[in-house]
């Protein structure tokens, strides 16, 4: 399912570069998405920025089919943030913005 052929509602993040990304593609379409070039703080910023995309766009975590991660070119850290982001969030609780009001970073 690489082409994401039958998945609805995946998040995208991206950490491998300067740049910090998350965007929300849903049917096909990208209806949310935040970017910003940071060159470091990728750890620190890549849940919010996910959690702000699905908050615009309405849904929550548990209502995800996939969690994409750009697997590169980039840097080796860079991407390892961005798989250890997807994984934490897949293993989140159902309310994305619970797990982040109870770690006291609630966007």
């Amino acid at each position: 399912m690489a082409d994401g052929a039958g998945v609805s509602k995946i998040l995208a993040l991206d950490t491998a570069m300067a740049a910090c990304s998350a965007a929300l593609r849903v049917d096909g379409a990208i209806i949310a998405r935040r970017r910003e070039v940071i060159g470091r703080g990728h750890a620190e910023a890549i849940v919010p920025m996910a959690a702000e995309a699905l908050a615009e766009a309405g849904l929550d975590i548990a209502a995800l089919d996939a969690i994409a991660v750009t697997r590169g070119p980039g840097t080796f850290t860079g991407v390892r943030i961005g798989l250890a982001a997807a994984r934490g969030l897949a293993l989140a609780p159902a309310s994305l913005a619970d797990a982040l009001a109870a770690a006291g970073d609630a966007p």
